[in-house]
């Protein structure tokens, strides 16, 4: 069988979708839970995503991935030769081919946050995805009602970016290294991020 191997940065979040089933080494790998809102119940603010379990990929699936400490590289070790299309799961939709422009309305990932790729942005051509990466659909990732917890697996965050976009090849972030955590208090759902606390919509608790 055959394999994939990539450079990674360190402490760097990217983008992955593979035609075969395989796992991963030097590399944890992550799928997205689900997403949360401003106080206004519109605009986006958050997207949650957790550690898939001894690193195993589907054919097809697309996940984000963080290399270990110590690596530099991702290598992949496929499982079979499904050779698969590329396919979406919870709003992060795989791309496998040779390269486009994302067009409006799409969003990609870049230094720890997601953008929205505007009438443009799209014009112009200058955000584009790269083989074998991953970008947004954020009207199909699930919100926090429709998410089922998932225990004892790592957990990230991304947040709605607001710097100006330059072309990409939709793989750069850096990781989000506080820590989440939910607790549950007086019948209420709270997030606890450092030494902050935010309710359901987002909103600090002061």
């Amino acid at each position: 069988l055959d394999g994939y191997s990539r450079e990674l940065q360190s402490g760097v979040l990217s983008t992955t979708c593979l035609p075969s089933s395989g796992v991963i080494a030097g590399a944890s790998v992550f799928e997205i839970a689900y997403m949360d809102y401003e106080a206004d119940g519109v605009t986006p603010y958050k997207i949650y995503f957790d550690e898939v379990v001894n690193g195993e990929m589907e054919a097809g699936v697309p996940y984000i991935v963080l290399a270990n400490e110590g690596s530099t590289q991702m290598r992949v070790f496929y499982t079979d030769n499904a050779n698969e299309s590329a396919k979406s799961k919870n709003g992060l939709v795989g791309y496998i081919g040779e390269g486009r422009s994302l067009a409006e309305n799409e969003y990609f990932i870049y230094n720890n946050m997601f953008y929205y790729v505007s009438a443009a942005d799209a014009t112009s051509g200058r955000i584009k995805i790269s083989n074998n990466r991953a970008y947004l659909n954020l009207a199909d990732i699930p919100g926090y009602t429709d998410y089922v917890p998932a225990p004892g697996r790592r957990r990230m965050a991304m947040g709605n970016g607001d710097a100006p976009k330059v072309p990409t090849a939709v793989d750069n972030m850096q990781a989000d290294k506080v820590p989440c955590t939910k607790v549950l208090i007086d019948g209420r759902f709270f997030i606890l991020r450092g030494e902050k606390m935010y309710d359901m919509t987002g909103q600090l608790v002061k």
